[in-house]
């Protein structure tokens, strides 16, 4: 099986480099994160500095990038739950939406990374392509 959708739960500059990495090799990318919406949710608007998040320098850089690429960002979606189910992984989120995806890359606060998949397959070629991803090794 070959991974088309992945979905990237977290954001900070892993989150955004896996999104990154995920999407430049065309795969089909939606980028949640619990947190207040991101600059790119909001086109030309900048991330402003606030007491709890200072702007970030990849914000200018790497955000304009997702967009043109086509990640779709969801701020404010909560992932609370992912089952693997036969040849893909169910995504449930807080307000009772559930999705399917081929791949679910969870990015903790630490920067740490989570791969799941329904095959070994999935996230082992998924583990090569965010461990190659600048900012995210």
């Amino acid at each position: 099986m070959v991974i088309s959708s992945v979905l990237v739960a977290g954001d900070g500059p892993v989150g955004r480099a896996a999104a990154l990495a995920f999407a430049e090799r065309g795969l089909d990318v939606t980028h949640v994160a619990r947190a207040r919406p991101s600059a790119y949710a909001v086109e030309g608007m900048p991330v402003p500095a606030l007491p709890h998040r200072p702007a970030r320098a990849d914000d200018t850089a790497v955000l304009p990038r997702l967009r043109t690429l086509g990640v779709e960002y969801r701020p404010g979606a909560t992932l609370v739950g992912s089952v693997p189910v036969d040849r893909h992984v169910e995504a449930e989120f807080a307000d009772g939406r559930i999705e399917n995806y081929d791949l679910i890359a969870v990015i903790d606060t630490a920067g740490g990374v989570r791969l799941i998949a329904a095959r070994a397959v999935e996230r082992s070629t998924a583990f090569d392509i965010v461990r190659a991803a600048p900012g995210a090794a």
